[in-house]
């Protein structure tokens, strides 16, 4: 299951992209984390390496269209400091 945790009313919600298949239970749980943080306006933080379609494949439209429409993206681009360390 994705982790979530909440700390200080700020949450962080953790999307990885190796997750085993989810069912309903866990698809409503991670839809209601989201969409009770959109709802009362408190922040969250969600990480994850999927992209839009990927998200959408796996979380859902309904989930999908939530994160996407109500936060804003941050895009890290770079190389994987574990290979630049393994290099050395």
């Amino acid at each position: 299951m994705p982790a979530c945790s909440v700390h200080n009313n700020k949450a962080f919600l953790c999307l990885p992209k190796n997750l085993v298949k989810l069912n309903n239970v866990k698809l409503l749980a991670i839809y209601n984390i989201v969409n009770t943080r959109i709802n009362r306006s408190k922040p969250v933080i969600i990480s994850t390496n999927l992209t839009e379609s990927e998200l959408e494949a796996k979380y859902t439209q309904r989930i999908t269209s939530r994160i996407i429409g109500n936060y804003v993206s941050l895009l890290f681009l770079g190389k994987d400091i574990r290979q630049i360390k393994n290099t050395y």
